[in-house]
């Protein structure tokens, strides 16, 4: 299997000296509509093969840094609790050898486990949730309490992740109800959504949100659900909504946010409703602009 952007492989006992990782979660058993996050991790890799070491928006060199990819967690097909538990464990482990951690999804619910890995060793965490949709269902469908549409409001049921710590950004979801949005922001969510996003003040209160939060945090992971683009730069993701941000928007937003990240994973890509690997391509380019952010101050 290729890896990503050509980093060299390693196991998950032999990140000391690595200064990031990538590993990837093949789970999209908690998808409600269209399957296929579970090929999205190789997908991802493959897409990264046409690109260089150099990141010319950011003068930076990944030739310049310990970089490795951790390969996929081995997941138990049919049994989402054991799989959980597996993303839960090695997420785990590598975040407390205190290294960059990107994390290829997977349908969103991959992020509870990440969250719970990450409180557990950070204590305090600030979550910057870049998506769509608020994920904050208390069901979806009726009856089913952990998927991919709940996956926000079971982090903060079972974590220590503090409510005002939550950001989300590019919320527009059609499919939601009128009473998602007020609950959330109830609880203490702060909530911006795609029409709100880019102007100056927005994107000021933005930074100065996460200035402060990360002043008062161990850890701060950003979720990247790739619905948050528009279609037309993103095909093939498990829910799409029209009306999202270009992959430029994006990629500025992370630059933003990115200098104080400690982890970042994306999630919800399908790569079997992608048209001519677009989507992958964005993916990749995602990654790739958004560990290089991550890393730059760090040497």
């Amino acid at each position: 299997m290729s890896t990503f952007l050509n980093f060299p492989k390693a196991k998950t006992a032999e990140i000391k000296g690595f200064e990031a990782v990538v590993m990837g979660v093949p789970f999209d058993e908690l998808s409600t509509y269209r399957k296929g996050p579970k090929y999205a991790p190789k997908t991802i890799r493959k897409a990264s093969e046409c690109y260089d070491p150099y990141v010319p928006d950011l003068d930076f060199d990944f030739s310049m840094f310990n970089v490795a990819d951790l390969g996929d967690i081995e997941l138990v097909p049919g049994n989402t609790s054991k799989s959980l538990s597996k993303i839960k464990d090695t997420v785990g482990i590598v975040s407390k050898e205190r290294v960059k951690l990107m994390i290829f999804g997977g349908d969103h619910s991959i992020t509870l486990p990440i969250a719970k890995a990450l409180t557990g060793n950070h204590g305090e965490i600030a979550l910057i949730w870049i998506d769509a949709h608020l994920d904050f269902w208390d069901e979806y469908p009726p009856g089913t309490r952990i998927s991919h549409a709940t996956v926000l409001k079971r982090i903060l049921e079972t974590t220590d992740l503090p409510p005002g710590n939550v950001i989300n950004l590019g919320f527009r979801a059609f499919g939601s109800s009128p009473e998602e949005r007020r609950e959330a922001e109830k609880h203490g969510l702060k909530v911006f959504s795609t029409k709100e996003l880019f102007s100056k003040e927005t994107l000021e209160q933005i930074s100065a949100l996460i200035q402060k939060l990360s002043g008062n945090v161990k850890a701060l992971h950003i979720s990247v659900d790739m619905d948050v683009l528009d279609p037309a730069f993103a095909p093939g993701v498990t829910n799409p909504e029209p009306g999202g941000i270009s992959t430029r928007e994006l990629l500025s937003l992370l630059e933003i946010i990115g200098p104080y990240a400690t982890s970042l994973d994306i999630v919800e890509l399908a790569p079997p409703y992608d048209v001519s690997e677009i989507s992958a391509h964005a993916a990749a380019v995602i990654a790739i602009q958004s560990l290089g952010v991550m890393l730059k101050n760090t040497k």
